[in-house]
């Protein structure tokens, strides 16, 4: 899958950090660096077929995501649709 993307200005360094690539969702992460500090954007589509089993490791790779740093998520998680 790749249905998610960041717009980020030419003027903003950034990183993109590297996830397992999974086949059920999309999760893209970048790292922002600041100034004074390094933000973490991560940006998750979830389609409406996704199982809980699948959900659940998607929750796990937000969690391995979101250590050293402030953290923004953002995306679409098709909760309601979870089976």
């Amino acid at each position: 899958m790749s249905e998610i993307c960041l717009f980020i200005p030419k003027s903003v360094k950034f990183s993109i950090v590297t996830t397992e690539n999974p086949m059920y969702y999309d999760i893209l992460a970048v790292d922002l660096f600041t100034v004074n500090e390094v933000i973490r954007i991560i940006s998750v589509y979830a389609p409406p077929s996704l199982k809980i089993g699948e959900y659940e490791k998607l929750m796990e790779e937000i969690k391995l995501l979101a250590v050293q740093h402030k953290i923004i998520i953002v995306g679409h998680f098709n909760l309601g649709n979870i089976k």
